[in-house]
């Protein structure tokens, strides 16, 4: 898995320097003044690419749906899956081209702020549409075509909108990037009213990286959703509102040479099927088990990797950990050498629940159609760390024995 090659230019609030990030980086560090701030969007992070020099004219500035991110589809016979990288115009003009191109990976990004000069053409084309046309472009439900498709899910996305530039010139639209001819008008026809706005509440907030309880450093890498505090011991994820509390967890290993790496444990109702307890689970899916004494009391808990990871993997890990149930003993102390970045935020490890069923079920041909039918309620959610032996390509979980390829889990980081 390769970078997207998505490069975002900021300017550090506190003292104006230069900030180069990836597309995916969470964390602000400024190398002038060394603050450390942690990037929130009250609802999508809107970028815009510099036109290509300074004209006079006025800039019209299109909106543009980008995902990127992991599509899961269940249906007969199985789970299909693909990463998928897809961008789509999201509003209707007649200039602008059907996708962004390579433009956004040779070139970088700015960020929407309030001084920046233009018209902004307002978005109306609902987000759900270039999801519909990922389907079709991506070609990730080919195998699905003359079967029902039972449920889909998105996963590890990176939503957000990019402008692209154009002028208008001569009777004729302008790519503003390339200076390039898009659509010319019938001669004396009047320019078409194209709708503009801005919305100052776009603007990017920066929360400085200080424990909300204590008012300690918190940790984290760049890539990270959920923010550690060692010195009180909280985990914090990040809103529009700022951080909120996080329940957490670390599970002790014997070794000393372990690495910890994060999942999110959740407890559901789930409606449409009876599933309370483990043995439940083992009744539903058909596990190769015999129930044993005290599953029928044992709550369900449904697991997930709080990491990004190839999608093949990604399904193993949710349905390996999900058919174990850990059950070791949870310290709260983060006071560890070695825990590897929560990338993952609740609400989308919430949506795997379905792809979960879907993958631990023996028998799929039954179970499958069952997921229109079932709703999952989400009670309660918690990281916690399952420690992980370190050997030369693998990592090996110390009390299961399932294990995790070292450079699978690096390169998730750029999904």
């Amino acid at each position: 898995m390769q970078s997207s090659g998505w490069v975002v230019e900021y300017q550090c609030p506190q003292c104006g320097g230069p900030v180069a990030l990836e597309e995916t980086d969470h964390i602000l560090t400024c190398d002038f003044c060394r603050v450390r701030l942690y990037l929130v969007a009250p609802d999508y992070f809107r970028y815009f690419l510099p036109p290509r020099a300074e004209t006079g004219e006025e800039i019209i500035y299109v909106p543009y749906w980008r995902f990127r991110g992991i599509a899961f589809s269940c249906g007969q016979p199985s789970i299909h899956y693909r990463v998928v990288d897809a961008s789509m115009p999201a509003t209707q003009q007649p200039f602008s081209p059907p996708t962004l191109g390579l433009r956004p990976q040779a070139m970088k990004l700015k960020t929407v702020s309030p001084d920046v000069a233009g018209g902004f053409v307002p978005q109306h084309i609902p987000f759900r549409q270039l999801l519909d046309r990922v389907e079709n472009w991506q070609k990730i439900a080919r195998p699905l075509m003359n079967s029902p498709l039972f449920h889909r899910e998105f996963i590890g996305e990176t939503i957000s909108l990019i402008y692209a530039p154009f002028v208008y010139r001569q009777e004729a639209y302008f790519d503003a990037v390339l200076d390039r001819l898009v659509q010319r008008l019938p001669p004396d026809s009047p320019p078409p009213h194209v709708p503009r706005e801005r919305n100052d509440s776009w603007n990017i907030r920066f929360l400085p990286t200080l424990c909300p309880r204590c008012g300690w450093d918190l940790t984290g890498e760049k890539e990270s959703c959920v923010m550690f505090c060692q010195n009180c011991d909280t985990a914090w994820e990040a809103a529009p509102d700022g951080f909120k509390k996080v329940s957490h967890g670390v599970v002790d290993a014997e070794e000393a040479d372990v690495l910890h790496i994060p999942f999110w444990k959740m407890t559901a109702v789930v409606e449409g099927v009876q599933l309370e307890s483990y043995a439940d689970l083992v009744r539903f899916a058909h596990l190769p088990k015999v129930v044993q004494e005290g599953w029928e009391q044992k709550r369900l808990s449904f697991w997930a990797p709080a990491f990004k990871i190839q999608p093949k993997l990604f399904l193993r890990l949710l349905q390996q950990v999900t058919a174990m149930q850990p059950d070791e003993r949870i310290d709260e102390t983060l006071k560890r050498p070695h825990l590897f970045p929560v990338m993952l935020p609740a609400k989308e490890a919430a949506e795997t629940i379905k792809i979960t069923l879907a993958e631990v079920a023996i028998d799929k041909k039954r179970v499958l159609p069952l997921l229109e039918q079932i709703q999952i309620h989400v009670q309660e959610h918690m990281i916690v760390y399952l420690p992980f032996r370190v050997g030369m390509h693998e990592l090996v979980q110390c009390r299961h024995g399932f294990s995790i390829n070292r450079a699978a889990l690096r390169l998730g980081k750029k999904i």
